[in-house]
């Protein structure tokens, strides 16, 4: 049996963060394992987030090929992110999907990309207490409902 395994990104899937209306391209490594070669290798392109595709053109039957993986052998494909100036924040997933004309088997390689703006901006801060008196030294935290994130300020 062919044993896909995604080596690069070394987590075994992509994710990425970038603002809207940008563009980000990001490597991918899979690699056969097993004990068979892995024949006919389609790759199928991510379906739900319109703005996740890939760099390779389809074929004449519609088909994104990547080829024949052997085993021990490797082959590296571009994920392209490119979501529009008027996406929502936050994460958006979806997915890659390899099978070969030799397996019944499919391997999926999940993709996540945070959407973050690169907008800056100020804030200020007077904390008091419960009597409110002003608490000198106070620290703040903030944080994403999203990301689950933290900052010290």
């Amino acid at each position: 049996m062919p044993l896909v395994t995604v080596d690069d990104p070394s987590t075994g899937y992509v994710d990425v963060s970038l603002d809207r209306g940008t563009m980000l391209s990001m490597p991918v490594t899979v690699s056969n394992k097993g004990l068979k070669d892995l024949l006919d290798v389609e790759l199928i392109a991510p379906a739900g987030v319109t703005w996740m595709t890939l760099n390779l053109p389809p074929n004449a039957e519609g088909k994104i090929m990547l080829g024949d993986i052997g085993v021990g052998e490797s082959k590296t494909f571009d994920v392209v992110f490119a979501p529009p100036a008027d996406t929502a924040f936050g994460y958006h997933n979806d997915k890659v999907t390899l099978k070969g004309s030799n397996s019944a088997q499919e391997f999926d390689v999940n993709l996540y990309a945070m959407i973050t703006s690169s907008l800056e901006g100020a804030v200020n801060f007077h904390v008091v207490n419960i009597i409110n008196q002003t608490v000198e030294g106070a620290t703040i935290r903030t944080g994403s409902d999203r990301t689950g994130g933290r900052d010290l300020l």
